[in-house]
């Protein structure tokens, strides 16, 4: 501890500190509900109590919601993980166009519409605030990256697998 106190007092009596500034930008003002007061120290579990934080990333599906969604020669698929179930599932019609698609939001299914998407090989998908775009990666065998956005509220980016078949095979 006596090192730490001489080393502080050896910068401050140097001038190495002298770049320091009282002035406060905007972000560094305190809350006015809570005036001087210092924000106490709590357990993360105590911060997060009673604060919603509704479950907005895409669920997995089984093949049976799937099924019940999307009805197209071939249907794409993007999983987190090489073995997980899909979180997202788009139909593709025969001329190798993105049709319609599903994704599971707080236990529910929701249909978006599908459209081609800035590259040849991504999709873009939306129903109201609800977007995704899932882009395969160029060179890299079923790695493909999905953004998730809900409005200007939420926005998340995850890095998975991607696959098509056909329905059955």
């Amino acid at each position: 501890m006596r090192r730490l106190t001489f080393a502080t007092a050896l910068a401050v009596s140097t001038g190495l500190l002298a770049a320091c500034s009282d002035a406060q930008a905007p972000d560094d003002l305190l809350d006015p509900a809570r005036g001087d007061a210092a924000a106490r120290i709590v357990p993360a579990e105590e911060a997060l109590d009673g604060v919603h934080l509704p479950p907005l990333d895409p669920s997995t599906m089984t093949w049976a919601e799937i099924d019940v969604a999307i009805d197209a020669p071939t249907i794409c698929v993007f999983r987190y993980t090489s073995t997980s179930r899909p979180v997202v599932a788009t139909g593709f019609g025969a001329d190798d166009r993105p049709m319609r698609a599903v994704v599971k939001l707080a236990g529910d299914l929701v249909l978006l519409d599908a459209q081609a998407g800035e590259t040849a090989a991504a999709y873009r998908l939306a129903a109201g605030d609800v977007t995704v775009v899932v882009s395969p990666l160029a060179g890299e065998d079923a790695l493909a990256e999905m953004t998730f956005a809900v409005g200007e509220t939420l926005h998340a980016g995850y890095r998975g697998y991607h696959e098509c078949a056909a329905p059955g095979s």
